[in-house]
């Protein structure tokens, strides 16, 4: 224990899970070819297993790696330290007074960040709960989507509910009086859905994405795909890539402000949602039936200032690891798999790793993932120093920021939690 805290206090938590993974690798590899020796007549079985050690281990250490060079810096301060003084209380009560549901009252607390303090649920305790993802667009949501169904098919589980944009509001009403609710929610507009629930065992997860990134992905992707609700609020077609970034704004900063049951009922699109529409420069589509999520965007900006923004912003930032069982990154999805799966004991990583390259070609093209990286890249050059649109992904930025400190934590625990379950299965004799 001394050794530890003498090593929590002369390394930052990147070289800590660096000097982890690396003991992992050692400890690992060396009771995998320990055990093939002892059991010479598995010697093929073991031989794989050793092999699978090195492959998964050498993953996670080049991700962990990787973080430690390419981590998401805004500025020299922390998420946490925002713009605004945790002395506005009085600001914040009259934020939450106009928007009393984003004190969210069912939630399952962060199961690594929460273990910290000798607090967390142990494993076995989420096998009943309600799992709700909250779908960030162009963050790797179809994928995990694709995941699910699979994890779904190989274990026999209920179907995953949607709640998808024409539907919102009926199929949460819909999923209160079911009985025999599915186990598994998924939707852009899911957080709020444990409330909507009243259910003490649920549980939300997320993956996040470079705001940079996600919205040259989006833009990208709305320009073929305008049906999706996601592009259907403009026309990314005739748009430049700044005008988009700035219509498509801070989108996750609004998905953790949404009021499921209210924001995409019928009644506030005719008594609210109308009006503002009229005096919008709307060149999406159904004009009178704008899809949910641009709604709440209009109906958020008519309701707060940017003072009142910043400051929810700083709850937002306070509570993050409070609301999410765990936080995902899409630039490491593999290990976010295994996150997954350490804490809800469904087979994430098992079916799912590496379906996130898979997923990210747009066609069968062996050089088409490579070009559209670049293109990503060169895209996301020409914003990246705009005032106006680091203006308008604040928030989301902010955010990312954030969830990447609460996932080098979660990865740090995890690999903690690694190797102690191989001290109790292997003992010195």
């Amino acid at each position: 224990m001394a050794y530890r805290g003498y090593l929590h206090r002369h390394m930052s938590s990147n070289e800590y899970a660096i000097f982890v993974v690396v003991c992992c690798s050692m400890v690992t590899t060396y009771i995998l070819i320990a055990h093939s020796f002892r059991n010479k007549s598995d010697w093929k079985n073991s031989d794989r297993e050793v092999q699978d050690g090195f492959a998964t281990l050498s993953s996670l250490n080049e991700s962990v790696q990787r973080n430690v060079k390419d981590t998401f810096v805004v500025s020299n301060e922390t998420a946490s330290d925002t713009l605004i003084d945790a002395s506005h209380n009085g600001l914040l009560e009259g934020v939450l007074k106009k928007c009393p549901w984003i004190q969210r009252k069912r939630f399952t607390p962060n199961h690594f960040t929460s273990n910290r303090h000798g607090n967390a649920l142990s494993t076995n305790s989420y096998k009943n709960h309600s799992i709700v993802f909250l779908h960030n667009h162009k963050s790797g949501g179809t994928t995990m989507k694709i995941c699910l169904q699979r994890i779904i098919k190989a274990r026999s589980l209920a179907p995953y509910y949607g709640l998808w944009d024409t539907n919102v509001a009926k199929a949460i009403e819909t999923a209160r009086v079911l009985e025999k609710r599915s186990r598994l929610y998924v939707t852009p507009y899911a957080f709020g859905m444990c409330d909507e629930l009243d259910d003490p065992f649920c549980a939300y997860f997320t993956v996040l994405r470079d705001p940079y990134e996600r919205v040259v992905s989006s833009y990208e992707y709305c320009k073929r795909s305008r049906p999706d609700p996601h592009c259907a609020a403009s026309d990314a077609r005739k748009l430049t890539l700044k005008e988009w970034a700035i219509h498509q704004g801070s989108y996750f900063f609004r998905q953790l402000q949404f009021n499921p049951s209210d924001i995409c009922s019928d009644l506030t699109r005719r008594k609210k949602v109308v009006k503002l529409i009229r005096e919008e420069n709307y060149i999406g589509r159904k004009r009178n039936h704008p899809p949910c999520w641009f709604r709440h965007k209009l109906l958020l900006d008519n309701l707060l200032t940017k003072s009142e923004k910043r400051v929810l912003l700083q709850f937002m930032l306070d509570n993050l690891d409070k609301w999410f069982t765990v936080i995902g990154i899409t630039e490491e999805y593999d290990t976010t798999l295994q996150l997954l799966q350490s804490v809800f004991k469904l087979p994430f990583y098992k079916y799912c790793s590496g379906l996130v390259e898979q997923q990210t070609q747009y066609n069968k093209k062996k050089a088409t993932k490579i070009a559209r990286m670049h293109n990503i890249n060169k895209l996301k050059e020409e914003i990246k120093d705009d005032p106006e649109v680091f203006d308008a992904l604040y928030y989301d930025i902010m955010i990312y920021q954030k969830a990447l400190e609460i996932f080098h934590v979660q990865k740090r625990v995890y690999f903690e939690e690694v190797m102690r379950s191989l001290k109790y299965a292997f003992p010195k004799h």
